[in-house]
């Protein structure tokens, strides 16, 4: 019921489920399932889809120990449903995915690992917890396991997957990994048909939350700052749910004028609208081993919509994206005269008349919600006909 499982969970259920007969677990906040008006949307879309949805209340207490109880929930549920006849097992990130592995030793039950991204390497990188931890150690272990015995292991970037591959040569990965982006319903997020191209830098923006342990604000405040220099008539927005007020605090120590920066929310049916308001969207994610199974939701978006990108190295595939398909600007590190040099570049970018149809291509060649489902469907089929 959150923004994420209505753009990446949903949308491609709605299509595999006119394939295969589909139950749907997942943990619901109490905040959504308090809204009457957004559960009861959520049971009709299911329902209207043939989705049998099995609604589980998310909780982080007992703190410790919760992740525990919710995989002791997931085998329970799992091996019910599989009496019932379920024959797949997809595993959405790591926790479902330990129990998917539970549930194969118990009953044959083959599992699909969708890892979404390098879950022991990110808590690392945000200072969860530590590489000589005995908890970091055991996350490895059981990430082996479940390369292992996946039937099939799906990454979200080819990063990740070069990674696992190169890390893991007693496993035979390579002839079961698969990498499926974080697609976007382009039907959705699409170009204003009307709009007139324009070259010059009106808007700047940022999507999505700036708060999380992987997001690098002090390098954000410091781009717009300093583009807001060399484009002194340029305006700023950051579209999140995060709390103004706590991002304010970073531009502070800036002299850069508020009345340029807008920070606000929106519902996420109003986000393609936004994003077809900016000129061009920023992206700094912590980099490292971390951040190589990374698939930014708002990177497919915002290319989607025909707008183009600046981003930081080191985070999935996006360098790569952006370098070979020329639809943004990379910035290497993050100190003030590398951002300023490539700052430099965005005139140029903006002034090419064709780079609004070379980010839709971009997004159609890579990040198509309707082949991201038939990458699912081929990879359910070839599992069920073994």
């Amino acid at each position: 019921m959150e923004p994420l499982g209505e753009s990446q969970v949903l949308p491609y259920l709605r299509n595999l489920s006119k394939e295969f007969k589909i139950t749907l677990v997942t943990f619901e906040k109490k905040i959504d399932l308090d809204n009457s008006s957004k559960l009861n949307q959520a049971k009709r879309f299911c329902s209207s889809n043939n989705i049998d949805w099995i609604i589980l209340r998310f909780s982080y207490r007992p703190k410790i120990i919760r992740p525990i109880i919710d995989i002791v929930q997931m085998i329970r549920i799992g091996l019910i449903q599989v009496k019932k006849g379920v024959v797949l097992i997809h595993c959405r990130s790591y926790i479902p995915s330990f129990a998917g592995l539970a549930i194969y030793c118990i009953s044959n039950t083959p599992f699909i690992f969708d890892m979404r991204a390098l879950w022991p390497e990110e808590l690392v990188s945000s200072h969860r917890i530590s590489k000589n931890s005995f908890i970091y150690k055991t996350l490895i272990y059981l990430e082996k396991l479940l390369l292992k015995y996946s039937a099939a292991t799906i990454s979200l970037t080819d990063a990740a997957a070069k990674y696992l591959i190169n890390h893991n040569p007693n496993i035979a990965l390579s002839s079961k990994m698969f990498v499926i982006p974080t697609c976007v319903d382009l039907e959705k997020f699409k170009p204003e048909i009307s709009q007139i191209y324009e070259s010059k830098l009106k808007k700047v923006s940022c999507i999505g939350t700036v708060l999380s342990g992987w997001f690098k604000l002090e390098m954000l405040v410091e781009c717009f700052v300093l583009i807001s220099k060399k484009f002194p008539n340029t305006l700023f927005e950051i579209v999140t749910k995060d709390d103004p007020q706590v991002i304010e605090t970073y531009f502070s120590e800036y002299d850069f004028d508020y009345s340029k920066l807008k920070i606000l929310s929106t519902d996420p049916e109003d986000m393609p609208l936004k994003i077809r308001d900016h000129s061009i969207s920023v992206m700094f994610f912590n980099p490292g081993i971390g951040k190589l199974g990374s698939s930014p939701t708002r990177l497919g978006e915002i290319l989607a919509c025909g707008k183009p990108v600046i981003a930081n190295e080191g985070v999935g595939d996006v360098a790569k994206i952006l370098k070979e398909n020329n639809v943004g600007i990379l910035i290497d590190n993050e100190n003030s005269l590398a951002i300023s040099d490539s700052i430099n570049s965005i005139s140029k970018l903006l002034e090419d008349d064709t780079l609004s149809l070379r980010c839709r291509k971009v997004a159609e060649d890579i990040f198509s919600l309707s082949d991201g489902s038939k990458k699912f469907k081929g990879i359910y089929e070839g599992i069920l006909s073994s």
